[in-house]
């Protein structure tokens, strides 16, 4: 659980050189969650609607080098002090997803 204005979970992590774009963008399609990228792949900025334990938060995909991702998800209330562990597992479904895309096999469920 993060605490901080608002609450977030950040995580680095190395991927395929040669990973398009494309399966990023299908990963977070995936995953429900809507926004925009641009246009060479090298951002992506999706919100995950609100549900019953959250109001919602923005998850935000960097592609800081060829071979690695930044991943950041954060509440969307900026007054937002716990998010309860929330943030933390979208960070880590969304790579789960991004990986068994990647290599091909169905997403998993969760």
């Amino acid at each position: 659980m993060a605490v901080g204005f608002p609450a977030y979970h950040q995580e680095d992590f190395m991927i395929p050189a040669t990973l398009p774009p494309g399966v990023i963008w299908q990963a977070l399609q995936t995953m429900g969650w809507s926004g925009t990228g641009t246009p060479d792949g090298a951002q992506f900025r999706v919100s995950a609607s609100l549900s019953f334990g959250s109001w919602g938060e923005n998850i935000t995909v960097t592609r800081l080098a060829a071979d690695r991702l930044q991943v950041r998800s954060e509440c969307s209330m900026p007054t937002q002090v716990f998010d309860w562990g929330r943030n933390e597992k979208n960070v880590k479904q969304f790579f789960a997803t991004l990986v068994a895309l990647a290599s091909g096999q169905p997403p998993p469920r969760f």
